[in-house]
């Protein structure tokens, strides 16, 4: 029986599965709740302003966190936020006004506050936007069977790889991992098997940076699946599949890629074959 036949993918975008955000605002649910409780503090400080900061607050949150690590950044603002905003909420829930309520107007304040973490917000928003993986496609949303460890670990692989990170994707690579590709003499492909952590890392990285001519395109789309026995990924263009790659895995570690682009050997793959 041959081996399973690889070749080097340009998976932009597959990233590890992403964890849902901790204030998802995405569905009617969590935003209406959000309303109420505008409303809520709105009536219970007898000040517009309460239900303006806590929206601010849930667009940080909406907004900020991103599919890797603790959420730093909406940590941050909340912080920010906390300090323009504490004394009206603490005037909310006690009744009490703090001296500076009192003694000062001090609703101009709190609106140049917040308006200064809505313009805190977008610089972030913005700086995540430029920051992004060019040429990325989303995540598969379905594992379709595939090991949840092992979806994980191909997806920080080729989340790795895209980030041109060398140290992050050396560490996913056994020694001495190899990739084998097959073009079928029709597209490019490595001509022979590169082994060795390093070589193999340098040469993901090489094949994946975004360069004119590339051949990664913006409607390439990403799926799981089993290949050969492996857990794999399809990339998908308009017209069918354009590769695969499966992941033979030991443990923790890749130990070897097998990625085929020659379009002959995938028709049987197109979607609802």
């Amino acid at each position: 029986m041959a081996a399973p036949q690889p070749v080097v993918p340009r998976m932009g975008g597959l990233r590890r599965p992403q964890p849902r955000p901790l204030a998802h605002m995405g569905t009617i649910g969590p935003g209406l709740a959000t309303a109420l409780v505008a409303i809520a503090a709105w009536y219970l400080a007898d000040d517009w302003i309460a239900a303006v900061g806590l929206l601010v607050l849930a667009a940080g949150w909406r907004y900020l966190q991103t599919d890797d690590g603790p959420p730093v950044l909406a940590l941050a603002f909340t912080f920010q936020w906390a300090q323009v905003t504490s004394g009206i909420y603490y005037y909310a829930l006690t009744g009490r006004k703090l001296d500076t309520m009192v003694l000062s107007d001090y609703r101009p304040m709190v609106l140049i506050g917040l308006g200064s973490l809505v313009a805190i917000l977008l610089g972030l928003k913005a700086g995540l936007w430029l920051a992004r993986p060019r040429g990325a496609a989303p995540s598969p949303a379905r594992t379709d069977g595939i090991d949840p460890k092992h979806a994980q670990l191909m997806a920080a692989f080729i989340r790795a790889t895209q980030a041109g990170d060398l140290a992050g994707l050396t560490q996913l690579l056994a020694r001495d991992v190899r990739v084998v590709t097959d073009g079928g003499g029709t597209v490019r492909a490595a001509l022979n098997a590169i082994e060795g952590a390093e070589h193999v890392a340098e040469f993901l990285v090489d094949v994946t940076r975004e360069r004119a001519g590339a051949w990664w395109r913006d409607d390439f789309t990403l799926r799981f699946a089993t290949i050969n026995g492996m857990p794999g990924v399809i990339v998908d263009a308009p017209q069918g599949p354009v590769q695969t790659t499966a992941f033979e895995i030991d443990g923790d570690v890749i130990r070897a890629l097998y990625v085929v682009r020659n379009v002959s050997k995938l028709r049987h793959l197109a979607r609802g074959a």
